[in-house]
């Protein structure tokens, strides 16, 4: 009986642990947003695991935090659509910068 009183605590607990390792929303879209740019232009010059480890330290995030993000968005296909609108956003106004 007193498991059952116990257990919603320990799952809300649970729950804000979990949210609590995420990367917000903005910061992930840096984070992305460089790993897709230094996959594309290192050409092989640096491996997979040295990129994130780069951009990791860059942000100041952890690959647990990063995974735990990957692990939301995953939870619901659907959360991918508008980060990757915001993140298509982020990367052309970087575009269009260069250029000027």
């Amino acid at each position: 009986m007193n498991f059952i009183k116990i257990l919603p605590l320990l799952l809300l607990s649970l729950f804000i642990t979990a949210c609590s390792n995420r990367i917000k929303e903005d910061k992930f879209i840096l984070v992305y947003s460089d790993l897709v740019i230094a996959q594309d232009t290192t050409k092989g010059n640096l491996n997979q695991e040295e990129i994130k480890n780069s951009v990791f330290k860059k942000y100041n995030v952890t690959s647990k935090e990063y995974d735990a993000t990957l692990n939301y968005y995953n939870s619901d296909p659907r959360k991918w659509e508008p980060f990757f609108n915001k993140t298509i956003d982020h990367l052309e106004g970087l575009k269009s910068k260069k250029k000027k």
